[in-house]
């Protein structure tokens, strides 16, 4: 027999899930990306060999491949977490949920690898979505989603996270190298003056601290996707008895140490 849980009692539930719709925005707005990354090189490249054209042309396919699923992952779930967000508040009756587009494929897109669990969570998470929006039961059933909804969010988040940290952060650290050895070459340059040396460590100095603050956004970010991790986890243990004030208060913390982390990205 299925118990009825309040929109009140599940509050928590509702905020926490507001929190992780707002994290995949975050991220699907972040401004360094892969594209980013290539463009980065690219230019570069560009300032060593004084090639100046009238046109940019930098081939970024495989990038923009990096980009894409990555975009795709956190689509996904921010789809999830608006949908429990919803059903928490009681609205998913009124809320249709965008299905996924497509499916996640296996294989090589760019430096980022899918593997078979990362698609089977995809297309967990595109069927959970289907079933929470027709369901007729689907107000009370908000630990049967979370249940259904825990192993392919785990997953889904921890790729996301090694994205982050041994992708993307790695781009930027390359960036650091490519810009200290371009500018020690330039200064040694008998062809500068004084004055232009001074400028060029300038330059040197404000690009290194631009991609110093990026890293830091991506690995804050990646911190943030861990602490959801994290609290889906406790929601998903603790899915029997969502309304103990115990859950409550665990569960909040963990939403304002992850609203805190993304307040400090804007």
């Amino acid at each position: 027999m299925l118990s009825v849980i309040s929109c009140t009692d599940l509050a928590h539930v509702h905020r926490f899930a507001e929190s992780g719709r707002k994290e995949m925005a975050t991220g699907n707005a972040m401004t360094y990306n892969f594209n980013q990354a290539c463009l980065d090189r690219c230019r570069l490249n560009a300032m060593r060999a004084f090639d100046i054209k009238r046109e940019e042309s930098c081939n970024c396919k495989l990038y923009d491949e990096a980009d894409a699923v990555t975009s795709k992952i956190e689509k996904a779930l921010g789809k999830y977490f608006t949908a429990l967000a919803r059903l928490s508040d009681d609205e998913l009756t009124n809320y249709n949920v965008d299905p996924l587009a497509d499916a996640l494929a296996e294989g090589q897109f760019g430096s980022v690898t899918i593997e078979k669990k990362q698609s089977q969570a995809y297309a967990s998470i595109a069927q959970i979505l289907l079933k929470a929006t027709t369901d007729a039961y689907r107000r009370k059933k908000t630990k049967d989603y979370i249940a259904a909804g825990n192993e392919p969010v785990q997953v889904l988040l921890s790729k996301l996270q090694f994205i982050l940290n041994a992708n993307l952060a790695t781009e930027l650290d390359f960036k650091k190298e490519s810009l200290y050895a371009y500018y020690s070459e330039l200064r040694q340059s008998k062809n500068l003056s004084d004055c232009e040396r001074g400028e060029a460590v300038k330059t040197y100095y404000d690009q290194l601290n631009q991609a110093s603050r990026q890293k830091a956004g991506i690995l804050k970010y990646a911190k943030a996707l861990e602490r959801t991790a994290a609290a889906h986890q406790q929601l998903y243990d603790n899915r029997n008895k969502l309304t103990v004030a115990q859950i409550r208060s665990l569960l909040q913390e963990y939403t304002d140490d992850i609203n805190g982390i993304l307040d400090g990205l804007q």
